[in-house]
């Protein structure tokens, strides 16, 4: 038996390590391992009789089965297992973490793992890279914000969930990284800010040394979540390639939320991109076809499997704007009944009417509009808004377009709240482009065209091509 080879000490430990929510959730594993306390060291056979330990657990239940019995035995031995294999590595330091770790989940007052932080603080910064210096890097830091209370951006969760034999290198360094990752995720979401500059060494250039210091060690998912942070750190076009790689082949298992994650990143990074460069439509395209392929263009909404709209109608628009009308008709015609149900009506019509509109059929646009119900709440709302004022201009409808850019310009006042900042610039900013061109039409010379020009060369506006594309026709019949 396992538990004969430890020494009182390690014993006492391990019953330490056995309670530790961090490593074992059953009351039962406790129980059994206080039992079997009483037999330590000897454990003779007549002590460790099945029937009688069953009896002493479950008293007043039959013994009809040996099974509920040997699962608590084998939990316990892989406990067992995994406590001797720390004690096989452990120095001064890991003596002092393992408490640090048993104390960070029991004392939920933290006023002993407070104490003990200071001791170790030296031998922490002194570690070389290693297991350890991961490890204890990790629990540190935690203890640190925990003195500081910043609860807001941590939680006490299980750190090491899952994960056999922690005290290899691999595993160890592998899990502090994709912790560490989570962590930056976490505090760019609460400040909403991409680049803030974060506390070391939470800089994303710290995590860029531990990810190269494991070398060919780091665990594919890592790698994976590591470039993904990276393009979403620094927005680089090498980044969104070096993603694109991994992504594309990837050659282990994820769940499809992983993936749908990865290559939303993707699509992401090619909508910001396209405004400026129409290539990144058509990597667009082929992040779009990729995800199909792979079954990670679906995600789990109200316990069915569907298409976001926002992604159904992003790939409409980028074929839209590399003229591949066809294609988008296919995919409209294909995917629709995949769509998410709220929004499956609504998403069918509104690209429906986009394609009209960009065949120039203005009859069928205003078709598909009328069957958009939307309410000034509802995601479309500002969409076809949008959409209704390209086409009151396309028919010169002057006097439906004026009060129609009225009632967008109080919508976005009312809901400026509730909408992206980058979305309500490019917003307004269509609505005042698309007065001065609506002006020109009544008043056009050299001087208000070229100062139209510059204002919308300098702009951040929706649908920045089709404004582009009336400044044109304008400059050729001067």
């Amino acid at each position: 038996m396992l538990l004969k080879t430890f020494t009182p000490d390690e014993f006492k430990q391990f019953g330490d390590y056995v309670e530790s929510p961090l490593y074992n959730s059953s009351k039962k594993v406790v129980e059994l391992y206080r039992l079997l306390g009483k037999s330590y060291p000897s454990f003779t056979k007549e002590e460790v009789d099945q029937l009688k330990v069953f009896r002493a657990m479950f008293k007043g239940k039959q013994y009809s089965s040996m099974q509920v019995l040997y699962n608590l035995s084998n939990k316990l031995f892989e406990l067992a297992k995994g406590f001797a294999a720390h004690c096989m590595y452990k120095t001064s330091i890991q003596q002092d973490l393992l408490l640090l770790n048993y104390l960070f989940v029991r004392d939920k007052r933290g006023a002993l793992f407070q104490s003990l932080l200071p001791s170790i603080s030296k031998e922490v910064e002194s570690m070389e890279m290693g297991v350890e210096y991961f490890y204890a890097h990790w629990i540190y830091e935690k203890g640190k914000e925990m003195q500081t209370q910043h609860q807001h951006l941590f939680k006490r969760k299980k750190i090491l969930t899952d994960i056999e034999n922690w005290h290899s290198i691999d595993q160890a360094g592998n899990l502090y990284l994709v912790n560490l990752m989570n962590y930056i995720t976490s505090f760019y979401r609460l400040r909403k800010d991409f680049n803030a500059e974060l506390p070391h060494p939470y800089h994303f250039s710290f995590v860029e040394k531990l990810y190269e210091s494991l070398q060919e060690r780091v665990h594919p998912f890592v790698t994976l979540e590591f470039h993904r942070l990276k393009l979403t750190h620094y927005q680089r076009d090498e980044d969104f390639f070096a993603l694109k790689e991994v992504v594309f082949h990837m050659e282990f298992e994820v769940s499809k939320v992983v993936k749908y994650n990865m290559f939303t990143t993707l699509m992401n990074y090619c909508n910001a991109k396209s405004a400026k460069d129409s290539y990144f439509s058509e990597q667009y395209l082929a992040v779009t076809a990729q995800a199909i392929a792979v079954d990670a263009y679906l995600i789990p909404i109200n316990k069915q499997r569907a298409i976001e709209p926002g992604l159904f109608m992003n790939y409409v628009r980028h074929c839209i704007r590399l003229k591949r009308l066809t294609t988008a008709e296919e995919f409209i015609e294909k995917h629709r009944e995949q769509v998410w149900d709220k929004y499956r009506t609504s998403a069918y019509h509104y690209t429906k009417a986009q394609l009209a509109f960009a065949r120039k059929d203005f009859e069928q646009v205003y078709v598909h509009l009328q069957e958009i119900q939307v309410n000034e709440a509802d995601f479309f709302y500002m969409l076809t808004a949008i959409l209704r004022a390209l086409l009151y201009y396309e028919l010169k409808e002057w006097l439906l377009l004026e009060p129609h850019l009225e009632a967008m310009r109080q919508y976005l006042m009312k809901h400026q709240s509730n909408t992206t900042k980058g979305l309500l610039i490019g917003r307004k900013h269509f609505i005042v482009l698309l007065r001065r061109l609506m002006n020109l039409h009544h008043q056009c010379s050299r001087k208000r065209l070229n100062r139209f020009k510059e204002k919308l060369s300098a702009a951040q506006v929706v649908n920045k091509d089709w404004l582009t594309e009336k400044l044109e026709a304008f400059e050729k019949e001067l």
